[in-house]
């Protein structure tokens, strides 16, 4: 009996077992990336009223590279966490629940690539200061600003910041790791629509459960079963945008870890990754024939 939940994938065929193949490999080049530890400075924060978001004071070589290093080593935990209960779910034929893992592995990469085009507009322009603005929004964001009247008011954190609306997260993914300069059209976008759709409280993803005995001319009869049925395609297709996504994901990572900082004379230096790791983090990870192919 076949426990290993790659080769039950890869069972399925030709293209799930490419798929199989290719995400093997993306995670084998992430598990050879070293978690070391690193240091976080105190950091003072300048209040701008209830309306406007806190800055940092200041901003130092050891804010940033522990904040990127937050975000990279936070990225690839979570991801890895996520993976085994999608690549299960989609085992199973089941889309639905797959997707809830699928939307959350979407917007971890949507996160890591927002704040690695943050990193790089604000080193290519020279000015940090949007970073003194983002690294509390990117540490201490939170949607329990103001539970009130609830059972949760004990979590409150009503100093903190709301967090970055995805819409923004998934912008940036696209333009790190998407099609529409190629193409002319949005992937990642679409996808997170597909993907709210599922997760929602909507009709639509109850369609699957849904099935039709009978039609007639005035209408059809109709019954409800407790298992969704999926067409092999659909469930192929989850997991190449799940791989597509998990490399955004990764890659973005990796490439953020590859970034140093440095306090010079009071002026802060920036070392971006250079074109040997570029090359390394693209053959191995980002590039798009591990998933796509005619």
């Amino acid at each position: 009996m076949i426990t290993d939940r790659y080769e039950i994938l890869a069972q399925r065929g030709q293209d799930w077992a490419r798929l199989v193949a290719s995400l093997r490999r993306i995670e084998a080049a992430v598990a050879s990336i070293p978690f070391e530890p690193f240091f976080e400075p105190v950091a003072q924060l300048v209040s701008h009223g209830l309306d406007s978001p806190a800055t940092l004071a200041a901003i130092t070589a050891p804010h940033l590279d522990a904040c990127t290093r937050h975000v990279a080593y936070g990225t690839i935990v979570r991801l890895g966490s996520l993976t085994g209960p999608c690549l299960d779910l989609l085992a199973e034929n089941q889309l639905i629940a797959a997707g809830l893992f699928e939307r959350a592995i979407l917007e971890h990469a949507a996160r890591v690539a927002y704040y690695l085009e943050a990193l790089t507009g604000a080193y290519k322009s020279g000015s940090w200061d949007k970073m003194r603005e983002l690294i509390p929004k990117v540490l201490f964001g939170t949607c329990l600003t103001n539970p009130e009247d609830t059972m949760f008011e004990e979590l409150a954190e009503v100093t903190a910041q709301r967090p970055i609306k995805p819409s923004k997260f998934i912008a940036s993914l696209e333009a790190f790791a998407g099609t529409s300069e190629t193409t002319g059209k949005s992937f990642f976008g679409g996808l997170h629509s597909v993907l709210c759709d599922l997760t929602h409280a909507s009709q639509r993803a109850n369609s699957a459960f849904c099935e039709v005995l009978s039609d007639t001319a005035s209408g059809w009869f109709l019954k409800y079963r407790k298992n969704e049925e999926e067409k092999d395609e659909a469930l192929l297709g989850a997991l190449r945008a799940t791989a597509r996504c998990l490399q955004a994901g990764y890659g973005a990572s990796a490439l953020l870890l590859r970034w140093s900082f440095d306090d010079e004379m009071s002026h802060l230096v920036a070392s971006a990754p250079g074109e040997n790791d570029m090359a390394w983090i693209w053959n191995e990870i980002l590039d798009p024939q591990l998933v796509f192919w005619p």
